[in-house]
């Protein structure tokens, strides 16, 4: 995979299968320059959002997001990407109203 250009988005992994979605999160953490490899990006991934402090963080890695549970979380990352912060969420489906703050790759 090529580099991650920038683009103020919220970086999405989206496949019905979660060892895929895993493995696609791992690959656009390493195209982005976040790790060198994707057993060092798996180390960096955060397992739920809640792990994650949103008020002092550099960069967002979660694995199975669900953009409908918390409008206020969801809120929250889309004003951290807006920000800058790299923001990379593995998920199910994406809302057609997430879709203009999400930069979104699906699975093969």
């Amino acid at each position: 995979m090529h580099s991650i250009e920038r683009k103020y988005k919220i970086i999405a992994a989206v496949s019905n299968d979660r060892v895929r979605r895993e493995e696609l999160l791992c690959s656009l953490i390493v195209a982005a320059g976040m790790a060198r490899t994707p057993g060092a990006a798996k180390q960096i991934i955060s397992r739920s959002i809640s792990d994650v402090s949103l008020e002092t963080c550099f960069f967002v890695a979660v694995h199975n997001f669900n953009f409908c549970r918390s409008h206020l979380i969801t809120q929250k990352l889309v004003r951290l990407a807006l920000q800058g912060v790299p923001v990379f969420l593995s998920v199910r489906n994406i809302p057609n109203q997430m879709l203009q703050f999400c930069e979104v790759y699906y699975a093969e």
